[in-house]
């Protein structure tokens, strides 16, 4: 061990009791070891160069983060996310502009016919033109317009009070690649 004498009020401003704080974590460590002198402004302090050399390695060797940010608490979860192909911007258009709508809808339907694993959903439109913010009637006329299109085909269920407004949608999986792709 080396022995220390610092005059610990002169030199770093520190009271008795902030010193005990600062070192007692020290001490307990087996880093240094501090004994009052007769002057109540000095402390010896024996410090253990081997112990401190040890712990300065073993803070070295343990993996330390890039920065102090926290890490986030969970990554965010895209299995539910309606993903557009830029393509689609391209192809599926109104008065030469894209229509937006028409876009997501079908993104919507083939995310989840894909989720699925198959070409055929029932479609409820009050259930889209909620979740999107859309009207009924925009839901409808968007549908129509991709059935055009050749991308999808609508059949009307009927008989059932459940099913009213819910349409047998099958998606033509050929022509949404054709466009996805091109």
């Amino acid at each position: 061990m080396t022995k220390t004498q610092v005059d610990w009020q002169n030199e770093l401003c520190l009271s008795s009791l902030e010193f005990c704080h600062a070192s007692r974590a020290l001490i307990k460590k087996g880093l240094i070891t501090a004994t009052k002198t007769s002057n109540p402004s000095t402390w010896t302090i024996h410090l253990d160069k081997e112990a401190i050399e040890l712990k300065i390695k073993a803070e070295n060797s343990k993996t330390k983060p890039i920065c102090n940010q926290k890490p986030m608490p969970n990554p965010i979860d895209i299995s539910d996310a309606t993903i557009v192909p830029n393509s689609w911007y391209y192809h599926i258009k109104r008065k030469k502009k894209a229509d937006l709508i028409s876009i997501l809808l079908l993104s919507e339907i083939f995310s989840n016919c894909v989720e699925k694993k198959t070409d055929t959903l029932s479609v409820d439109y009050q259930h889209l033109s909620d979740r999107f913010g859309f009207t009924t009637k925009e839901v409808l006329d968007s549908l129509s317009y991709l059935e055009s299109l050749d991308f999808l085909s609508l059949e009307q269920i009927k008989g059932m009070k459940s099913f009213i407004g819910t349409t047998l949608v099958t998606l033509d999986l050929s022509a949404v690649a054709k466009i996805t792709y091109s």
